[in-house]
C-alpha cells in the first residue's frame, strides 16, 4: 500500500476511534476491544465470552478489516458518482478490489474477511487479567509506513488512474 493509502487508512482510523469516544486511540481494533472492556469489565481467560452476551455489539466500533472494506466500498460508489456523467462510469474499475465479492453472479458487500474470532481466544490457561486500557498519541504522531509492501488497492481520486484496475 502507498504511504497516501496508508495515511488514509489511519486517518479513517482515527476519525471512526473518535466516533465512537475513544479520541485517544488510533487503532479501531484497539477502540472495539477496549469499548469491550468497558461494556463488560473483567475479561476472563477461562471465559472471555461469558459477559459478552449481554453486550449490544452494534455499540462496538467495526474491526479494522471490515472498516478498510466499507471505505473502499465507499470510494468506489464515489468515483463511480464523479463519472455519472460519462457513458460508462465504471470504466477499469473492479470491484472486487473495493470490498465487494461476487456471489451468484451479483456483487455483495464483503463484510467480514477473515475469522470471526482471533486463534488465541479461547486458550488453556485459566487465570484472570485485568487488561488496562491504555490511550494513544495524537494523530500528528502517527507514522507513516514507507515501506512499499501492498496489502490492497492503492487509493486514487481519480477513476482514470491505471493502479486501480
Amino acid at each position: 500500500m502507498s504511504s497516501r493509502g496508508e495515511l488514509t487508512r489511519k486517518i479513517a482510523e482515527v476519525y471512526v476511534c473518535s466516533l465512537y469516544g475513544m479520541s485517544k486511540v488510533n487503532d479501531v481494533n484497539e477502540a472495539r476491544f477496549n469499548k469491550l472492556v468497558q461494556l463488560t469489565g473483567k475479561i476472563s481467560k477461562e471465559n472471555p465470552m461469558a459477559k459478552v452476551k449481554k453486550v449490544d455489539c452494534a455499540l462496538l466500533p467495526p474491526c479494522g478489516k471490515t472498516m478498510w472494506n466499507k471505505v473502499q466500498r465507499a470510494h468506489y460508489v464515489s468515483i463511480i458518482w464523479g463519472n455519472a456523467d460519462s457513458p460508462q462510469p465504471d470504466q477499469d474499475l473492479d470491484p472486487l478490489q473495493y470490498g465487494w465479492k461476487n456471489e451468484n453472479r451479483h456483487y455483495v458487500p464483503d463484510w467480514f474477511p477473515g475469522p470471526a474470532e482471533p486463534d488465541n481466544l479461547f486458550c488453556n490457561d485459566h487465570e484472570e487479567e485485568s487488561i488496562e486500557i491504555q490511550e494513544n498519541e495524537d494523530i500528528d504522531d502517527i507514522p507513516t509506513d514507507d515501506s512499499g509492501t501492498d496489502s490492497g488497492p492503492e487509493w486514487s481520486d481519480n477513476s482514470d488512474s491505471e493502479s486501480e484496475a
